[in-house]
This record gives structure tokens, sequence and C-alpha cells, in this order.
């Protein structure tokens, strides 16, 4: 299935570059393909050009902010599920409930939905009652750190600050079974992410010690993204190590409009991190 392989070659280029030409033209690709075939004489095929299918649509919505493609990556990610089942194909249906769920978290981030966004939470979820981490570490990983930047998203809804310590929790956790050697995007991906969580808790609780343990692990994922092959990922990491260094200096700037000692005051902000 060459055209298929070149729609998944189009979605990444498109995803990393910003191109939508290159959406477009999987899209199309993927659309052919699945009228070319059957589940029931090629289940693998029928189900891999869905999957590329839904993620096109998906990264299209999401660098054209339309609604209408994110919906249309749910309902194709969920045809593919309802041909797989737990018992039959644990890893195809994990597999399958797991872009079901990155679907919706995508859908729910740009709508501000709470549903679509639980129903992600519930996807992934899933996913992980089939894969364990110690059989599947880096697949674990993977979906704790979408089940993070979910819980993210679900806090700048409604801005409470306990999803934002679950996604910090579930990012740290996901970093215990990656490394740069084996899953060098996955691994500065998700640091990048906790990075974004504390940087989020920072602002919240006017920490200087958050923002600076962001600004360390922005640098971290930076030294594993080659900016000529990941332009997306590495515009992120630097577009949000500037915020975390701004966000220290703004910091100590209001320190030093106040009256009373600082050395105390800062004391009490570091014992309770993210109180509110």
């Amino acid at each position: 299935m060459l055209r298929l392989a070149f729609a998944d070659v189009l979605t990444r280029y498109g995803y990393q570059y910003s191109s939508r030409g290159a959406l477009e033209e999987a899209i199309v690709i993927s659309r052919q393909t699945i009228a070319t075939l059957q589940n029931e004489k090629s289940p693998w095929e029928w189900a891999h050009a869905h999957e590329t299918l839904g993620g096109a649509l998906g990264t299209l919505g999401e660098l054209t902010k339309d609604l209408v493609p994110l919906e249309q990556a749910v309902a194709v990610e969920r045809a593919v599920l309802t041909t797989l089942s737990p018992a039959g194909d644990p890893d195809a249906w994990a597999t399958a409930q797991h872009n079901v769920g990155l679907a919706l978290a995508r859908l729910g981030d740009f709508s501000r939905n709470q549903v679509h966004l639980n129903g992600a939470l519930d996807a992934f979820n899933a996913v992980l009652s089939v894969r364990t981490a110690a059989a599947m570490p880096i697949k674990w990983a993977v979906t704790k750190e979408k089940m993070g930047t979910t819980l993210m998203a679900l806090d700048a809804i409604g801005n409470t600050g306990s999803h934002l310590d679950q996604a910090i929790t579930a990012f740290r956790e996901a970093l215990m079974h990656l490394n740069r050697e084996e899953a060098p995007e996955d691994w500065a991906r998700t640091l990048n992410n906790l990075g974004a969580a504390l940087y989020m808790k920072g602002h919240q609780s006017g920490s200087t010690e958050l923002f600076s343990q962001a600004a360390q692990i922005f640098r971290s994922a930076l030294s594993t993204w080659p900016r000529a092959l990941m332009p997306m990922e590495w515009a992120r990491a630097n577009h949000n190590l500037g915020l975390a260094i701004l966000g220290v200096e703004e910091i100590n700037r209001l320190w030093q409009t106040l009256s009373w000692p600082r050395e105390r005051s800062q004391g009490r902000s570091r014992s309770s991190p993210g109180s509110r």
C-alpha cells in the first residue's frame, strides 16, 4: 500500500511544516484507498487507511481551527473501533481506542467541551486496561502523556488546579518509561508538556521555582529536537522556554515592589507551590 504510506508521510509533513496542502492530499489519498477496500477481506489495510484519514483530518482541524474535520476524525476513528474487541485483538483494539482518545481530545480542546475531553480520558483509561507499563512501556507512556495533555485542556477550561496536578503526575509517570535513546521524540514531547504544565502551575501560584523548573525542562527538550527536522516542536519548546524565563523575571520584578522582606515571603511561597 504505497499510496497509503505516502499519505502517512504527507500527514507528518503537514503537521511539522503546517502544510494544509499536504494534509488535504493525504485525506484524498486515504479516502480513495478506503473506497477500494473491504473490511472483511483486508481488515488491517482498512483499519490503517482509516487511522491515516483520522490523523490527517485531526491535524487539518488543528491547523485551520475548523471543528468540521475534527468531528469527522472522531467519526472515522470510532468506525475502526466498532470492528474490534479487546478479546479478539487486544493490541489493535487498544490502538483504535488510543486514536479515538486523540480525536476526542483535539475536538474537546478546540471546542472547549468538557464532555469530549472526559470522553478522551475514558478512551485512554480503556487503553491502559489492556496495555501495561511492564509489557508495553513506550506505548503505555505515550498514552499517559496524552492523558496529561487532555487534563491540561480540562484545567484550561475550569482552572481548578486539580487537573493540572494530575497532568504533571501523568507526565512524570510517562517519563519513567521513556528515554532519549529508545524514543527521543516521545521523550522530548513529554518533557515539553511537563514543562508547559509546570509553567501553568507557576503562573497560577506565582512560584519562581516552578518557572525555573519549567525552563530547565524546556532546555532539555530542545537538546533533542533538531530544528530542521522537527520545526514545529522546536518552535513550541523555544516559545515555552521564553515564557518560563519571562515568568521568572516578572515575578522578580514584582517582588521588588513589595514593602516587606523578600526572603520571608519567598520561603512561604516555596513551602506550598501551587496552593490557591
